[in-house]
């Protein structure tokens, strides 16, 4: 003899709810966070553009640093010529 199974009461259909409610928001919890990390790892860099960038990045350094040394050749020249001028100044003044 079969025993039937009586109707799930309002408060047993809202447990029911309840639980699936919790179950699908930690799903889609789960499912977010894999997603989001999936797309940082697709924007993973590639060592040939990596190297690429940084050799760049190495040329233009090189570049900046002969702009330096010639700014400083330039000041180094003008201070000679100065104390130059100031030399030959007090030579003409002491006479």
């Amino acid at each position: 003899m079969e025993k039937e199974m009586a109707a799930p009461t309002p408060e047993d259909a809202d447990l029911i709810a309840r639980v699936a409610g919790f179950f699908l928001t930690i799903g889609a919890t789960i499912w977010g966070g894999m997603k989001y990390i999936d797309s940082r790892f697709d924007k993973k860099a590639d060592k040939d553009a990596v190297k690429a960038s940084f050799d760049d990045i190495n040329e233009e350094l090189g570049t900046q640093r002969s702009h330096i040394a010639k700014i400083f050749d330039t000041i180094t020249a003008n201070e000679r010529r100065a104390q130059d001028r100031h030399e030959r100044l007090m030579e003409r003044l002491s006479k």
